[in-house]
């Protein structure tokens, strides 16, 4: 598995880096603060994980553009605690994770996601079939 990670903080993006390691996924950072630019590599990855907060980009613009991309993976990381962009991350298909999450935790979150992910597709394929 491939992570895509959309990050503008060097210590955040260790300590995902770290996680993801841990369980086996290779993470390539994208040090932009424009989402666009990461989005244009989206198909290089099977995880998409980016953060809500990127230069002037808004929290509702990052979710906007991920809800359109549903055949990935994509994960939310995030310092917000609001609980309406939580909510509007549930209802786009997003996996909502706050910055602050202990790691262990986040290298649980990160193997749920793979496992959310891989079953949808698998989901998906049947359907087709039928």
């Amino acid at each position: 598995m491939r992570i895509l990670l959309i990050e503008d903080n060097e210590s955040d993006a260790a300590v995902f880096q770290e996680a993801a390691k841990r369980v086996g996924m290779d993470t390539e950072v994208i040090w932009e603060r424009d989402l666009g630019a990461g989005l244009l590599r989206l198909d290089e990855a099977d995880i998409l994980v980016v953060d809500l907060t990127l230069g002037s980009t808004t929290a509702e613009e990052v979710i906007a553009a991920l809800a359109r991309k549903p055949r990935k993976a994509r994960m939310i990381l995030t310092g917000l605690r609001d609980p309406k962009i939580a909510l509007a991350c549930g209802r786009a298909g997003l996996n909502y994770t706050p910055k602050t999450v202990d790691f262990d935790d986040l290298v649980l979150l990160l193997e749920n996601a793979v496992g959310l992910f891989e079953f949808r597709q698998e989901l998906s394929t049947q359907l087709a079939a039928i």
